[in-house]
């Protein structure tokens, strides 16, 4: 949950990380920069300890799946207009990949 705040903080404290998001997320010529950049922090992930006891097919896919829903729901909080939803926005972020990654590792 730290990390999520981290995260979310450092995106939307500079005005410069929110245009580069957009810009790799929704440019074709970009798509393959933000691509590489999930597959190196996904490799990171899965060397951690506790996803160490997934089978590696079962490690890829979910630590894959809590990316993309992570940057789903950064791109969420990034395009709203009103900042006093992104508190609770976060929560539902925080929620939703702690509940999935908790039921992911529990069936191993």
């Amino acid at each position: 949950e730290r990390s999520i705040d981290a995260g979310v903080t450092a995106f939307r404290s500079d005005p410069s990380y929110v245009t580069l998001w957009r810009i790799t997320r929704s440019s074709p010529a970009f798509r393959s920069v933000a691509a590489a950049s999930d597959e190196g922090f996904a490799r990171a992930i899965e060397l951690l300890p506790p996803f160490q006891r997934l089978a590696p097919a079962r490690r890829r896919l979910v630590v894959r799946s809590a990316i993309r829903t992570a940057n789903a729901f950064l791109d969420w909080i990034l395009e709203t207009e009103d900042p006093r939803q992104v508190p609770a926005m976060v929560r539902e972020m925080k929620r939703a990949l702690v509940s999935y990654l908790e039921a992911a590792l529990e069936r191993r």
